[in-house]
């Protein structure tokens, strides 16, 4: 280390400030830093030998200490800003398929996945039937299923009640909670798929394979509308009295539009079929059908049959 002076011209010294380290912003700065700490000090205390050593590393000790940030420097408005929550990010997501779990947690992995159930169904359910069998029931099923959530939004926003405390890590504290969309549809399907089922099931045997089959399919739907409440509990997206207003608005509402459909809109269904957009898109009701798939079954073996005798 060259300080740069000798030991005649000490005297005469105009002695450099030692800047604070936790204001050196590259190592070669420190290293300058502390140069300047040793020189300063050897010249103003004329220290040789052994005492020039000793206070070199006296100096560099306190160098050392002292480069640490000072830990008791925050005043009562700063703690009070770190315990607000943070703001809402600036930039919002489409959160159809976004659904957070805890890391390493089976069930919780289990139950995000039933959580998406609503979107299997409306995407891969209601948009492919339709598209393939061209159900009048079922489009009114799916539109039903839309005015429920539009009034489930509409709730939320009047009511406004807020989400558990979670919901900072799942990043929906700017949506409110009551009551659970998720439940609500989920009930809604639930309610509304039964009572279509039991209307088809008066018109056919009850011993009937296909009866069974139709009461199995129910007790599914039900099932999977109650763990998606479950779900939606145990991730931290919603309370319990949230998820059961869900629920009760979804049974309410299920019903109220199975009622409407079946006692005022099927009467509009044959001159639906017959105006020029149910003959363009073949629209049509299979609802006064007990079985369609026998149904269709047996017509498409009259219609190979036929379509065999023309042949020979």
């Amino acid at each position: 280390m060259v300080c740069g002076f000798s030991s005649n011209d000490r005297d005469n010294t105009v002695y450099t400030r030692i800047e604070h380290p936790n204001e050196t912003k590259t190592r070669e700065e420190f290293h300058q830093l502390t140069e300047k700490a040793v020189c300063t000090a050897t010249a103003k205390y004329n220290f040789t030998g052994v005492d020039g050593i000793i206070a070199a590393v006296l100096v560099l000790i306190w160098l050392s200490i002292s480069s640490f940030p000072p830990a008791n420097r925050i005043d009562s408005r700063q703690l009070f800003a770190m315990s607000l929550p943070p703001p809402p990010p600036a930039l919002k997501a489409v959160t159809l398929t976004h659904v957070r779990y805890q890391r390493g947690d089976q069930l919780g992995h289990f139950l995000a996945w039933i959580s998406l159930v609503p979107v299997f169904i409306s995407l891969g359910g209601f948009v492919s039937h339709f598209l393939f069998r061209r159900e009048l029931h079922t489009l009114l099923f799916a539109l039903g299923l839309c005015l429920s959530h539009i009034i489930s939004d509409t709730i939320k926003t009047a009511v406004q009640q807020s989400r558990p405390s979670t919901c900072h890590l799942l990043e929906t504290c700017d949506s409110h909670g009551w009551p659970s969309s998720h439940s609500q549809y989920m009930f809604f399907f639930a309610t509304y798929f039964s009572l279509v089922q039991w209307r088809r099931s008066r018109r056919i045997n009850p011993d009937d394979v296909e009866t069974g089959f139709r009461w199995g399919l129910c007790a599914l739907t039900w099932f999977l509308a109650v763990l998606t409440m479950q779900s939606r509990v145990y991730l931290g997206y919603h309370t319990v009295g949230q998820v059961f207003a869900g629920m009760t608005l979804g049974i309410l509402l299920g019903a109220i539009w199975f009622s409407l459909v079946d006692k005022v809109f099927r009467g509009y269904f044959p001159m639906i079929e017959d105006s020029l957009i149910g003959r363009m898109f073949y629209l049509k009701d299979t609802s006064h059908i007990p079985n369609v798939l026998k149904f269709e079954y047996d017509n498409a073996r009259a219609a190979r049959k036929g379509a065999g005798s023309k042949s020979s």
